[in-house]
């Protein structure tokens, strides 16, 4: 509600928050002096008593309402608190994140470079036929010799 309205109506004595308005318990109160009969004195006091319960009313309601507001701002001040606790826990997975990226991209090397040398023979393996080749060659070579002088004589 606009602060024009707020004083307007408290110009005009009445206010949206209490059933009862001033005005009326006021004009009663006047009416009970201008002419004071037992009648009007007794309604012109329970105006004014119920006006009374409608401030009580309206000061627990205004309690309440700063109670709640500071409720609020309590739970405001947690949820930004646990906020910034979960984009901090997030950057840190984030970081986490990328370095598990480094260490699977480099364990997928690893494992091609495996593949490869796995393809291919142990070293003793190829060490044992590269022996046997050697001295295959050598007994092909003393073989050509031999041939060589036959085919000489």
């Amino acid at each position: 509600m606009g602060d024009s309205i707020i004083a307007d109506r408290l110009r005009s004595k009445e206010s949206v928050f209490f059933n009862h308005s001033v005005k009326k318990a006021s004009s009663k109160v006047v009416a009970a002096l201008q002419a004071p009969t037992p009648a009007s004195c007794a309604s012109g006091s329970g105006e004014l008593d119920l006006y009374s319960l409608e401030i009580d009313k309206a000061e627990l309601v205004a309690t309440s309402c700063a109670q709640q507001l500071e409720d609020y701002r309590s739970l405001e001040a947690k949820v930004k608190g646990v906020i910034e606790s979960t984009r901090s826990e997030i950057a840190t997975l984030s970081g986490e994140l990328r370095v598990a990226k480094k260490v699977r991209q480099h364990k997928e090397q690893y494992e091609a470079l495996a593949k490869k040398v796995n393809a291919h023979a142990p070293k003793p393996t190829t060490m044992a036929e590269q022996r046997e080749l050697e001295e295959e060659l050598r007994k092909l070579g003393y073989d050509k010799a031999r041939l060589d002088e036959q085919v000489s004589c």
